[in-house]
């Protein structure tokens, strides 16, 4: 519930934001459309059930450009590169403890922080353990063996919202900018001198 209601409040702002940029004619900002453009992106298997994790990859394929595979727990994982994904598919058995890893990913770096992780969970496993996975970041869950349609739409969900995620962090930082620089010249306007000489 707290998941599902930090999103819907995201999205209200977002879509606030958005509104308001257009209606001041500064930037065409459509949110909606961006979001919903996701045949591009980019998910990252990670599985030691190397059957399972092709069979899961030929389904997102058909949707998806990018769809990766890791399944060998020996390797190390890259977690700069990882981060570039926008949704980690990671099997809850992974390497012997998929939320460590779940928790060693988003504590990495920046920008791991906004990449959404689906937990594969087998139905003999113990569901209390999803109340530690949602403390340590998990965006969502599966129960295996996986509905392909579940499997499909859960994984469009997740990257629309990592997208309304990088729509509001880019139009912050947008705001942000235009508050301290001359739209037309770009050099720093008065409100940055004042800021720049209190401190």
């Amino acid at each position: 519930i707290k998941s599902l209601t930090r999103f819907k409040i995201l999205v209200d702002e977002l879509r606030l934001r958005g509104k308001t940029t257009e209606d001041m004619s500064m930037v065409d900002y459509n949110i909606m459309h961006y979001a919903n453009q996701i045949s591009d992106g980019k998910i990252l298997i990670i599985d030691e059930d190397k059957i399972r994790a092709e069979s899961i990859n030929n389904v997102l394929q058909e949707s998806f450009q990018e769809t990766t595979i890791l399944s060998d727990p020996t390797q190390n994982i890259n977690f700069t590169n990882a981060a570039k994904y926008d949704l980690l598919i990671i099997d809850m058995h992974f390497a012997g403890d998929g939320l460590r890893l779940c928790s060693e990913f988003r504590n990495s770096n920046e920008e791991s922080r906004y990449t959404s992780v689906l937990l594969l969970i087998d139905e003999s496993d113990d569901t209390n353990i999803l109340h530690k996975a949602f403390d340590i970041g998990l965006s969502d869950y599966i129960m295996v063996p996986i509905c392909n349609n579940e499997l499909v739409a859960r994984v469009n969900l997740q990257i629309k919202k990592k997208r309304y995620q990088n729509a509001l962090r880019s139009h912050l930082k947008n705001n942000a900018k235009m508050s301290i620089r001359d739209s037309l010249t770009g050099c720093y306007n008065r409100r940055y001198f004042e800021m720049y000489f209190q401190n």
